[in-house]
């Protein structure tokens, strides 16, 4: 009876008896399961994005379906548009949209190789295998040579250390030996400041008369010095020492607090001294999952690149860079490997072992200064092809604040507020305050049109130009803390005898929380 009066209703003022019986299921059809319009397939098109369990193949092959019923005009590109927009990983997106030459089938082919890399990863690390999992330690900065097969034989005696580099060859086959200093200009030395030329790590210098930062924390490798680094006594340059400036029955406690300080930096982001995970390889070639990480004009060695072929025949390795330049610690012959110190490197051996240790100490260095950049490098072999990203950026200088040698909440917070035109109120927080936390600093942003003047003891009152508002006041106020917590309160808040700043504290110390 129902599905009569809706076809009377959708026929109307024409009477049913006077339709035919098609007209009559085409008038039910087009209302009760219209067909979709293209706007609309569209529209369910672009909203499309990978699931959670949803592979690339399958999101692609989704996709391909869907712009079956959407009659674009370049179903190609739309195609291409919605695949990366559509990602799961945001640093899967990033690696494929940088490529200009960028199709739908080098697309898939990526994604399909990032997603592999990343099962992997998981699959090893949830393993009782622990040893396909190869945690990337501090590597010995030295150059190493190649694997002898006399090995086993005594050595001969020999002669002094290089001049160029201080290493155990001679100076004429040093590919240090012709190295320029580039700030004094000067020939490679046989002086022992000029030592430092040969790559090493860099790490603050300590002595018992001054203060240093705690070394800088790796990630990925070790982080090597700078090309060609050395020490110029010709450079006229004054140096400042801490201890000269600070009482000398207080440096230890210094000293003792910035590290103390320090650790508790490594340990609030511990992805600055994160390792490298290597996987066990699906390709007869290894490298590192997520890359490594080197500093603009620095030098790195990259981790876990190797070969797992089984190959009588000599094989022909081929590591490409844009950003930088590949190079080798091991000495081999120039039959061995090519394009050392250039964007190419090809290694060309029949022995795998061989192979196998000079793809460990391959070297990247950075030549461009870039803050913040990713070079991807490729790793080929006959038909095989790896990529992955060497990431140029220079890390920020940790910040430390003293906590004082009595470890007093005035010297790790400060309050913060922000007042207009009501300063009877201000004046009641002051009071409040000073009742509970008598000597804590007090920054004061203040927009009013006819400013009061604030004159207190640990009082900082900063007047602005009339109604910039609550946000340049927050702004202002903040960028004059110099503590390492600040607590932010309005002007018309009021201290009791539960206001405890110290519990808020102590869950900053004890957890990774930015904000309570």
């Amino acid at each position: 009876m129902e599905a009569h009066l809706l076809l009377k209703d959708l026929i109307a003022p024409q009477l049913t008896k006077a339709e035919s019986y098609s007209s009559l299921v085409k008038a039910l059809t087009n209302h009760l399961a219209p067909k979709p319009t293209k706007f609309m397939e569209r529209m369910d098109f672009f909203v499309k994005v990978q699931g959670p369990d949803e592979t690339a193949s399958n999101f692609l092959a989704a996709l391909r379906r869907a712009t079956t019923r959407c009659s674009f005009s370049d179903q190609a590109e739309a195609l291409l548009n919605q695949f990366l927009v559509g990602l799961r990983e945001p640093k899967l997106r990033r690696r494929l949209i940088i490529q200009d030459d960028l199709d739908i089938d080098k697309a898939i082919r990526e994604a399909t190789a990032y997603e592999k890399s990343h099962h992997d990863c998981r699959a090893t690390v949830g393993s009782d295998a622990s040893d396909e999992v190869l945690q990337v330690c501090h590597r010995p900065s030295q150059r190493l040579h190649e694997p002898s097969s006399n090995s086993g034989k005594a050595s001969s005696a020999t002669s002094a250390p290089c001049a160029s580099c201080r290493e155990d060859h001679e100076r004429r086959s040093c590919r240090f030996r012709n190295a320029v200093c580039r700030t004094c200009k000067g020939p490679g030395s046989t002086a022992p400041k000029d030592s430092a030329r040969r790559l090493q790590p860099t790490r603050p210098r300590q002595t018992s008369s001054s203060i240093s930062t705690p070394s800088r924390p790796t990630s990925s490798s070790t982080w090597l010095g700078p090309k060609n680094r050395c020490e110029c006594a010709q450079t006229k340059m004054t140096v400042y020492q801490m201890a000269d400036y600070i009482a000398k029955d207080q440096i230890a406690s210094i000293t003792e607090r910035r590290e103390k300080e320090f650790e508790e930096y490594q340990r609030r982001y511990p992805t600055r001294t994160k390792d490298a995970i290597i996987a066990a390889p699906n390709t007869p070639l290894s490298y590192p999952i997520y890359g490594a990480e080197v500093m603009p004009w620095h030098t790195i060695v990259i981790p876990g690149l190797g070969f797992h072929g089984k190959s009588t025949e000599k094989v022909q390795v081929v590591l490409r860079a844009s950003l930088g330049t590949l190079n080798t610690l091991a000495d081999t012959s120039k039959d061995v490997v090519h394009g050392r110190g250039g964007k190419e490197l090809t290694i060309s051996t029949s022995n795998v072992k061989l192979l196998n240790h000079i793809l460990g100490h391959v070297t990247y260095t950075s030549t461009v200064f870039l803050v913040n950049a990713v070079d991807m490098v490729s790793f080929e072999t006959g038909s095989y092809l790896v990529k992955f990203p060497v990431t140029i950026r220079q890390l920020p200088l940790p910040k430390l604040f003293d906590p004082g040698s009595d470890n007093n909440i005035r010297d790790l917070v400060t309050i913060t507020t922000k007042t207009f035109l009501r300063y009877h109120k201000l004046r009641v927080l002051l009071k409040s305050i000073r009742q509970f936390y008598p000597d804590i600093k007090v920054i004061v942003a203040d927009d009013s049109e006819h400013p009061e003047k604030i004159e207190e003891a640990n009082v900082e009152h900063f007047i602005m130009p009339f109604g910039k508002g609550w946000f340049a006041g927050r702004n202002l106020a903040v960028s004059q803390v110099t503590t390492k917590y600040y607590l932010w309160v309005d002007d018309d808040c009021l201290f009791t005898k539960n206001t405890k700043i110290e519990k808020l504290v102590e869950v900053l110390e004890n957890t990774n929380l930015d904000v309570v």
